[in-house]
């Protein structure tokens, strides 16, 4: 998505106390691409004001006001809230693409 032109930001709800280690352990493990100016740290994900927001736990989608994608998981199978449901990364790229597709069509 990065090289496509997209700004990517991982918003995190995680405890002040756990933060650093999280994001050392598994954020910039798996997304090494990203640096700490790419991470937003929150109570309230509905706060944040963006075109999207992926999220595997319901309760961060409920209040959102942009797209919502839900990150397959076993514990959100009958999550209603969102707007699309992805099982991979993927499976989300592919489903940024599209929604780029559709709105330059639109605009």
């Amino acid at each position: 998505l990065i090289d496509d032109g997209d700004q990517i930001y991982i918003v995190t709800s995680s405890h002040y106390k756990f933060v650093a280690e999280k994001l050392k352990r598994c954020l910039f493990t798996h997304l090494p691409f990203l640096t700490k100016e790419n991470v937003i740290i929150t109570y309230n994900k509905s706060l944040i004001r963006c075109d999207l927001l992926l999220d595997d736990a319901e309760h961060n989608l409920v209040n959102f006001k942009g797209i919502k994608v839900v990150f397959d998981a076993p514990y959100n199978k009958n999550t209603s809230v969102a707007d699309f449901r992805v099982t991979s990364w993927k499976d989300f790229y592919e489903l940024i693409s599209e929604l780029k597709t559709a709105i330059s069509f639109i605009v």
